[in-house]
């Protein structure tokens, strides 16, 4: 158990620090100021359909369409 606690600090010691740049945080200060333009409203609404039909998948019925299953043929 101890181990096991010893290997987690380690982990989260040996992480990967990332820098932002004063640029970054500029454009960034920027997005939460200002609203979205319409194309960008269109991109994420795009996108978010786009997630929501990966997230919830529907399968479709099984139906057979070989002119051989079909029992209404005269």
């Amino acid at each position: 158990m101890l181990d096991a606690f010893y290997r987690i600090v380690l982990f989260w010691k040996s992480q990967k620090k990332y820098h932002k740049s004063p640029i970054q945080n500029t454009l960034d200060q920027w997005d939460t100021q200002h609203p979205l333009s319409e194309s960008q409203i269109n991109e994420y609404k795009k996108h978010q359909a786009i997630q929501h039909k990966r997230d919830h998948k529907h399968t479709k019925a099984q139906t057979t369409t070989a002119w051989l299953d079909q029992d209404d043929i005269q």
